[in-house]
């Protein structure tokens, strides 16, 4: 049954909105995990600069402690201090009186002052009108001499300030000229070192340049020596590579060698075998039959197992020369083939000898 026919699209629908809903959660707790991480990276550091001021206040609470320790010790001698005794009571009183009597006579100068000023701005009105226009006139160039006579004054302080400002800029200017003289004889002197050392190092750059053209001469001739001596390399190179290759030719020589050493010598090892096995069936031969009647019979059969045994030899011989003669053509891949076909055929002939 497929799922996909069974579902409706309501079913569908309402799978969608879950999924909306369910995206806009992980929104929202992507956000609430992002604000909570700056919470957390907020308090980690707010944590370590309390812990730094942590001991700093550690250290001012005792401090503190030592302070409010002294100062309640010194409260009860304070407190002797503060109050007061009879002689200083009486004499606080006495000056209180004095104070009140002061302020009395001084309300009544204040109304005497005001009642003068009055009496004052009063005679000078009636001498002005006494006097008539002239007076006022001359009043008039009075004040204006006066605010030029103020002006002045400021001008003369502002100018005696100007002079002492300048004298002390002099004295400044002076010390600063004394400290450039300085700089300027030091300057002097380490001039003239310098140049002396200028010179050395001419004379030792003159020096390393001559060294130098010498190198490069040097250089040119242990080049070309250089490339002689690579020049013989590359051609001690070619004779190694030439080397190599009659090596490789003669390690396929000695293997395939090798082949036909092992091969000749397993060829040995199995005919060795039937040699003995025959021997072995002609002693059981001897023991089973008569050698009165059948020496004549025996004598025969003895020609034909020489007779065959030869023939074996001689294409034993034969195989041999054909394995080197196709081993020196094809190679040495070729040859491993041959000589496991060969002990087949040759496991073949006992068999018939032997029947």
């Amino acid at each position: 049954v497929n799922p996909m026919a069974e579902t409706s699209p309501e079913d569908c629908k309402k799978l969608e909105e879950q999924a909306r809903a369910a995206q806009e959660e992980l929104k929202a707790c992507r956000a609430q995990r992002r604000e909570l991480s700056d919470e957390i990276r907020s308090l980690n550091k707010r944590i370590k600069s309390l812990s730094v001021k942590l001991p700093k206040l550690q250290m001012q609470i005792e401090g503190f402690d030592t302070t409010r320790e002294e100062l309640t010790k010194q409260l009860p001698s304070l407190r002797e201090q503060s109050t007061l005794s009879e002689a200083d009571e009486k004499k606080k009183k006495d000056l209180l009186k004095k104070v009140e009597k002061c302020k009395s006579e001084m309300a009544s100068c204040v109304k005497a002052t005001s009642e003068l000023e009055a009496e004052v701005v009063k005679l000078q009105k009636s001498i002005i009108n006494a006097g008539g226009s002239k007076l006022k006139n001359q009043q008039k160039a009075c004040d204006k001499a006066k605010k030029a006579l103020n002006d002045a004054n400021k001008e003369l302080n502002s100018a005696k300030s100007t002079i002492s400002n300048s004298k002390k800029t002099i004295k400044k200017a002076e010390r600063v000229k004394d400290t450039a003289e300085a700089d300027l004889n030091q300057s002097k002197e380490a001039l003239e070192k310098m140049l002396e050392e200028h010179t050395e190092l001419k004379t030792g750059a003159e020096e390393v340049m001559e060294a130098y053209e010498k190198v490069k001469e040097d250089e040119a001739e242990k080049r070309k020596a250089l490339e002689s001596v690579s020049k013989e390399c590359e051609k001690l190179k070619q004779a190694q590579q030439k080397l190599k290759c009659v090596e490789v030719e003669l390690t396929a020589k000695i293997e395939t060698l090798d082949k036909q050493i092992k091969d000749s010598q397993r060829k040995s090892h199995y005919w060795s075998k039937e040699i003995d096995q025959l021997r072995k069936q002609e002693k059981q031969e001897e023991i089973d039959y008569d050698f009165s009647d059948d020496e004549d019979d025996d004598e025969d059969d003895d020609e034909k197992m020489q007779g065959e045994l030869k023939e074996s030899d001689v294409e034993e011989d034969d195989v041999m020369n054909e394995t080197t003669g196709e081993a020196g053509e094809d190679g040495p891949d070729e040859q491993p083939n041959e000589d496991e076909e060969e002990p087949k055929e040759e496991k073949e002939e006992p068999k018939e000898e032997e029947n």
